[in-house]
C-alpha cells in the first residue's frame, strides 16, 4: 500500500484523538497528508531536518519566517525497521502540542519494540510493526 494512502488514514485516526492540525511529510519534504487539504503537495523544510537527523524538531514562531512551509509545532520522524519513513507534524504552540508528540513517539517505540499490539478504528498496528488498514 502506498505511503500516501496510509498517511491519509493515519491523519484521520490521529485527528479523532487530538484537536490539532496534523501533517505527514515524506522523505522529500512534501506534505502527503494533512487535516488542512490546502497544505498537501507543499514543501516543509523543517521535516527534512527531522528526517535527516532522526530526531524531534520543535518549530517556533520565529522559524516560520525563515524556514519554507513551516508552522509552529512539533515534527517527529516515524520509524519502521530502524529507518525513518515519514515525519508527522502537529501544528500549535510547541509547549502545548509536545505531549501529543511524546505520546506518538511512545506508541511508535512500543510498536517497533514488540511491546504493543494496538487497534484503532480502521488501522491496526501489530507487535511486529506492520500497519494494517
Amino acid at each position: 500500500m502506498q505511503l500516501s494512502v496510509v498517511a491519509e488514514k493515519l491523519v484521520h485516526e490521529v485527528r479523532k484523538l487530538i484537536d490539532e492540525e496534523i501533517i505527514i511529510i515524506d522523505h522529500t519534504g512534501t506534505i502527503i497528508a494533512s487535516t488542512d487539504n490546502s497544505r498537501i503537495g507543499s514543501y516543509h523544510e523543517g521535516a527534512i531536518h527531522a528526517f535527516k537527523n532522526r530526531e524531534k524538531l520543535i518549530i517556533n514562531k520565529q522559524d516560520e519566517r525563515s524556514w519554507k512551509g513551516v508552522k509552529a509545532g512539533i515534527n517527529l520522524p516515524i520509524f519502521f525497521n530502524q529507518e525513518a519513513v515519514c515525519v508527522i507534524g502537529i501544528t500549535g504552540e510547541p509547549n502545548l502540542v509536545s505531549p501529543y508528540a511524546e505520546l506518538l513517539k511512545k506508541i511508535d517505540g512500543d510498536v517497533h519494540s514488540g511491546k504493543l499490539s494496538h487497534r484503532t478504528g480502521g488501522i491496526s498496528i501489530t507487535s511486529d510493526g506492520i500497519l494494517r488498514l
